[in-house]
């Protein structure tokens, strides 16, 4: 349903009213509860003059019905330090005031995200960190001033958190991490002192705050919960892909989190790029279904043909039928029915000649990836697996009711001998191990084993699959190749 307050403030022509935070809510003045259903339109993080931005915004709004833009920003570019940037940063932040200013005259809302930082190197190392840094300190105290007590404009303090101690993530402190094959050191700013910055230049915007694990996490925000004594209040953000955990176990947690706080779902989507073996359109459909069953508040992620998951196909603005055209109809307070889950499906290559469709190794087992003794092509998997090492390869959680089952190559090697079970993990459980032939030195041997016996039939999750010895003990070199989900045809 469209929320009471929006279609008030269009039908009169209002600006935007000055929200603050009750308890787990979001209220006007007048007590109302405002419902965040909102859109996020990104490119002011890697473009300094944006990509479509301004056009985007009257198409959230207006044809859309949102009644919130997230906008993505970039401390060095809003300082002018970013590559593409052009003088001190000017114009930069007059984009963000037409942003701003077409918000407000149209009684909406936006939420400013401190989206990319830089490690505490101005221009260098720009893109989204473990923490925010010094400069993220900065560019809050000078964003908050500009906009301060604007009515339209909410303050996103940081767009995901990554990894540290909860305590460093409310409090600050060093931090170490990985970052373009260099190890980066620096001192973390915490999300408190970003309060503290914002409140200590007038600025009473409501602020929302995401937790660690990409804004996923939400176990030790009421622990560290931040501490706002004279602004308008904080509001925590969680974001979720269908892909991180089941749709069931998020909504869990979520439950447990707006029990106790003011939750907004920052960022969700689905398409065929982040979920290639599943069906994205059944995955989003359930993501809305929850947030309208708890009249939760959302912004979907994201306005731009390149942003995965993308909204829109192209400038033309039409949306994508796996995601957008669910999240339009559900801005307008359509119904958006859960498609049935799919019951055919074509092959899809897991390894041929290198891991496919965003596979990856997360076994304990040392795996060659490169090895030239095949079975077709030019590559296959070589395995030297020590006692209890094993074999994972792992995806984004997948519906398994439209496969059959899995298929692949197995050669013993020089020595032959070696006696595996294979199994798959269904989220982080693991089913029955099934056993396979024993290998034979130098010899192919197809494998062919049904989900059904795998126990993974008609399961929604299906996260991994391993290749382990039979009794645990350590193996004699073995190759692996052309790796395929068979599906039901």
């Amino acid at each position: 349903m469209v929320n009471a307050v929006t279609i008030l403030l269009s039908i009169v022509g209002l600006s935007s009213v000055q929200l603050h935070v009750s308890g787990t809510r979001v209220v006007t003045p007048a007590g109302s509860t405002m419902r965040f259903h909102g859109i996020d339109i990104c490119s002011l993080e890697w473009d300094a003059k944006g990509d479509h931005i301004e056009q985007s915004l009257p198409v959230a709004f207006d044809k859309w019905g949102a009644n919130l833009i997230r906008v993505p920003l970039s401390e060095d570019r809003w300082f002018g330090k970013g590559p593409d940037s052009k003088g001190d940063g000017t114009n930069y932040r007059k984009i963000v005031d037409r942003l701003v200013s077409e918000s407000t005259r149209r009684g909406k809302y936006i939420l400013l995200d401190l989206h990319w930082s830089n490690c505490g190197v101005w221009g260098q190392n720009i893109a989204q960190h473990k923490l925010p840094d010094i400069g993220s300190l900065a560019f809050w105290k000078d964003c908050a001033k500009r906009y301060a007590n604007k009515p339209a404009v909410l303050f996103d303090l940081y767009n995901e958190p990554i990894d540290a101690p909860w305590t460093v993530w409310r409090n600050g402190g060093p931090i170490t991490e990985q970052f373009n094959g260099q190890t980066l050191s620096y001192q973390a700013i915490g999300m408190q002192t970003l309060v503290e910055a914002i409140r200590g230049v007038g600025a009473k915007n409501v602020i929302v705050a995401g937790g660690l694990g990409y804004a996923s996490r939400m176990d030790g925000l009421i622990t560290n919960r931040l501490v706002d004594k004279s602004g308008n209040g904080i509001v925590y953000s969680n974001h979720f892909y269908p892909g991180w955990e089941s749709t069931d176990s998020w909504e869990k947690r979520m439950i447990v989190a707006t029990k106790q706080l003011p939750v907004l779902v920052g960022e969700f989507g689905a398409d065929p790029q982040s979920l290639p073996l599943d069906y994205p359109k059944r995955r989003a459909a359930q993501v809305l279904a929850v947030l309208k069953k708890h009249d939760w508040n959302w912004c979907a992620w994201c306005m731009h043909p390149a942003a995965s998951p993308c909204l829109i196909a192209d400038w033309t603005y039409k949306p994508t039928p796996y995601f957008g055209s669910l999240v339009m109809d559900a801005l307008k307070g359509k119904s958006v029915p859960i498609p049935p889950r799919l019951t055919k499906i074509d092959n899809k290559t897991i390894y041929q000649d290198g891991l496919k469709l965003g596979y990856q190794s997360w076994g304990s087992a040392k795996v060659d990836f490169q090895s030239t003794t095949v079975k077709r092509g030019q590559r296959s998997i070589q395995v030297d697996a020590n006692a209890g090492q094993q074999v994972q390869l792992g995806n984004v959680p997948f519906d398994g009711n439209p496969y059959a089952g899995i298929s692949m190559y197995l050669n013993g090697g020089t020595a032959g001998g070696q006696r595996l079970v294979l199994f798959a993990n269904v989220m982080d459980a693991g089913q029955k191990p099934v056993k396979l032939p024993e290998l034979r030195a130098g010899v192919w041997t197809h494998v062919m084993v049904t989900f059904r016996d795998l126990g993974i039939a008609g399961k929604e999750n299906v996260k991994s699959f391993v290749l382990r010895s039979a009794d645990g003990s350590s193996l004699p070199t073995y190759y692996v190749d052309e790796i395929v989900l068979v599906g039901k045809h």
